[in-house]
């Protein structure tokens, strides 16, 4: 055991020093995840009424987001409830996908009691969700059975997708307002437009090249340079114009980043079409995300790459390597891929 190791000797209180530990373990090193931040946050909270010698305190989820924004910065919509920004079974999930984990180094450290999260569901607007630390001595735990069980049960969740309107970024909010727009309407016209204006540069573009390139003499650095700056102009136009080009056919395709407001990593373009007439449908911007089954982090919808070319698939931000799942936009439901 190192120097630093805590040790329940130092305090008549070997409960005030787990949730000190505890504390501290989330913020060094889960301090990305928003579960963590406020786990931690409720956790500051209570060592600071073990410290006056009063019992923990219950915390409400409403009162641990204010602070933890308030700490890590961003905003939060006043129409935003609490129970879509951090759900309590995604809070409760990942407080027992690490128990194992907690419950090991608690033990190297020397600490004999194990913080246990205790949450109290809410019925309404008027009892909202509540959080509270409890304790119990490690040696009272069978932490082994107890952690594979706990793990079998978020293992086994088949992942269910949710899906919520987005809007677009400012300049753009007023042809994707953040729900489903005609396509036999003013801003249905105004998109086709745009696509019909990519292709037009994409064809322009190279022809004026070849017109000014093509002179008496030999080749220049001018020309060198116009025909490498045609190619960007085509290649870019491509890439904003692929989101849109794939939706007839795949429905929903990811949304390029200029579309996307800056608190938003991901989105996606969705095409609903009449099941009697073709040119009649409905397009929206959305965002598709879901739970980790395995970490309990967030899911959420990005292009297969080159290790699943095609698809669209469901990648965990905590993990978003190894934690990879399908996605199936009818059932909004996915499978582990790996």
């Amino acid at each position: 055991m190192d120097q630093n190791s805590l040790k329940h000797t130092d305090s008549g209180n070997p409960e005030l020093l787990s949730i000190r530990w505890l504390r501290e373990w989330l913020l060094k090193d889960c301090a990305n995840n928003r579960s963590a931040q406020v786990l931690a946050e409720l956790a500051e909270q209570t060592e600071k009424c073990l410290l006056r010698g009063d019992p923990p305190p219950f915390c409400e989820m409403e009162g641990l987001r204010e602070v933890v924004v308030s700490q890590v910065g961003g905003r939060v919509s006043d129409q935003q409830p609490v129970a879509k920004w951090l759900p309590r079974s995604q809070l409760e999930k990942w407080w027992k996908s690490r128990e194992s984990a907690r419950t090991d180094q608690l033990v190297s450290k020397g600490l004999t009691h194990l913080p246990q999260l205790i949450s109290q569901a809410g019925g309404g607007r008027g009892n909202p969700n509540r959080f509270s630390f409890g304790f119990a001595e490690i040696t009272e735990i069978s932490t082994g059975s107890e952690y594979s069980d706990t793990a079998g049960e978020i293992g086994s969740d088949l992942l269910r997708y949710t899906e919520e309107p987005l809007k677009a970024v400012f300049w753009l909010r007023w042809l994707l307002p953040g729900y489903p727009v005609k396509l036999l309407s003013w801003r249905g016209w105004v998109v086709l437009g745009g696509v019909m204006f990519g292709f037009l540069i994409m064809i322009l573009s190279p022809l004026l090249t070849l017109w000014l390139v093509n002179h008496i003499g030999p080749v220049t650095g001018a020309d060198v340079c116009l025909i490498l700056l045609s190619g960007m102009i085509v290649l870019g136009t491509y890439l904003s114009m692929r989101p849109w080009l794939n939706l007839p056919e795949q429905r929903i395709t990811i949304a390029s980043d200029h579309l996307l407001p800056s608190d938003q990593l991901y989105g996606q373009l969705r095409l609903i079409r009449n099941k009697e007439k073709k040119r009649v449908g409905w397009l929206s911007l959305v965002r598709y995300s879901s739970t980790c089954t395995i970490c309990a982090g967030t899911v959420e919808l990005s292009n297969g790459r080159d290790d699943f070319p095609g698809r669209i698939i469901g990648r965990c931000r905590d993990s978003p390597l190894e934690h990879v799942f399908s996605f199936d936009p009818v059932s909004l439901s996915g499978n582990p891929l790996r």
